[in-house]
């Protein structure tokens, strides 16, 4: 696909893991909450290697969809802008979320859906759609009424948010081998890296720091371990959080069959990784082996849309022990190489001539993901620019066919005084 331009967010942490769902693969779960502007802005893409996702867990979407959580930093319109074929929006009370993420919610809920539902029941189902957001933002006595306004024909919706409720305790049932207050301190230690956390209870901040949770429990070689859907209850002004926990049997690791890779021996692949057999099979060593390690060596040479898939087969459990071993097969699709046709510098009053000796890759070159790196680097030390983010401030353009790469790299003169 000619001309074709890929974008990755960069989020503010990465959690390195595998998520064993209920498929028998093994993927990498990478998700942790961003803060951004109320302006609807959207994040510079992140020029870094493609790899396979694992399908969101289904569910029913949240304010923020499937997206990471957002900390809300602006107010509220009153009336809402109205997209075709929906009906005005009107709310009162509202402070939690803005009137465009409340309607984002009610698109993705199909609470407008045209012919199916009467009006009474879209009021209700607006009603009850906004109220579950409110309680899983730490509303936990919201109330909702959706009433419409005969003379303008929009909807109203009386919003009483009460108070938000901060997390009291956190508990674990079910758990045999993590003692409960292990599991609590570093649940807590994943919440405080959030400052909205420490405003109230926020459930999709706290679904990510479940999943920092499992990724260090199957880090420790609980591979198939499992935290359920967390049960909250209100007890003397504070939110009790019980979360169920299937620890699963310990595994260790077995054999490792590598398929895919052309530009590397089975042999070098593996050697990356340091377990070895009979080791404690450890997912956050796996996850780092081909998402961060291998990822790097194939950006090196110029493969930046390698991709890698491990799928796990679990052996018969000791049942004396509650121990078993676990192979490993690994496919790597390398895809192709790819080389720079052009480097721009977007912003204002640059040389580009002055600019391009101070990079380590020129047009021609096979690209190199570290040696970008360094050129940012190296633009950074002149002190003529604000800070570049290697990240933020680079973009790609991929020409497919051709296997050419034309890459952007946003700039900002320093003001002087």
């Amino acid at each position: 696909m000619t001309g074709s331009q890929f974008n990755i967010t960069t989020f503010a942490a990465l959690i390195i893991g595998l998520a064993f769902l209920n498929s028998p693969a093994l993927s990498q779960t990478a998700w942790s909450p961003v803060v951004v502007e109320c302006a609807n802005k959207t994040a510079t893409g992140r020029p870094t290697l493609k790899r396979r996702q694992p399908a969101p867990d289904s569910g029913s979407p949240s304010l923020r969809g499937e997206q990471p959580p957002e900390r809300e930093e602006c107010r509220n319109s009153e009336i809402s802008q109205n997209v075709a074929n929906e009906p005005k929006v009107r709310f009162e009370g509202l402070h939690a979320f803005t009137v465009a993420k409340v309607l984002q919610l009610f698109r993705a809920r199909r609470v407008w859906v045209q012919n199916q539902t009467s009006p009474s029941q879209v009021l209700e189902r607006a009603s009850s759609v906004l109220k579950e957001s409110l309680v899983a933002r730490g509303y936990a006595r919201a109330s909702v009424e959706a009433l419409r306004d005969e003379e303008t024909g929009a909807i109203v919706l009386w919003v009483l948010e009460g108070p938000r409720f901060s997390i009291g305790e956190i508990r674990f049932k079910g758990n045999r081998i993590f003692p409960s207050e292990e599991l609590a301190a570093r649940m807590r230690g994943f919440l405080q890296h959030y400052e909205e956390s420490a405003k109230g209870y926020d459930a999709d901040i706290f679904d990510v720091c479940l999943r920092q949770l499992s990724s260090f429990i199957r880090s420790r070689g609980y591979l198939q371990a499992r935290l359920g859907e967390p049960k909250k209850e209100l007890i003397e002004g504070a939110l009790v959080v019980t979360v169920p926990v299937e620890e699963g049997a310990l595994y260790r690791l077995g054999e490792i069959k590598i398929e895919g890779a052309e530009n590397f021996t089975p042999e070098q692949v593996r050697a990356m990784l340091s377990l070895q057999r009979g080791d404690i099979a450890n997912g956050e060593a796996f996850g780092k082996w081909l998402y961060e390690d291998l990822k790097k060596l194939y950006g090196e040479i110029g493969y930046i849309e390698y991709m890698a898939e491990i799928d796990p087969e679990f052996k018969a459990v000791d049942q004396g022990s509650n121990e078993g071993p676990v192979d490993l097969r690994v496919t790597i699709d390398e895809g192709q190489q790819f080389r720079i046709r052009s480097i721009k510098f977007d912003g204002n009053h640059v040389s580009e001539s002055e600019l391009h000796t101070l990079l380590l890759i020129r047009p021609g070159d096979v690209f190199n993901q570290q040696l970008l790196e360094k050129s940012v680097n190296q633009l950074n030390e002149t002190g003529w620019f604000q800070t570049i983010d290697k990240d933020k401030d680079t973009d790609f353009r991929t020409d497919e066919e051709e296997a050419l790469l034309d890459i952007t790299i946003q700039v900002k003169r320093v003001k002087l005084p």
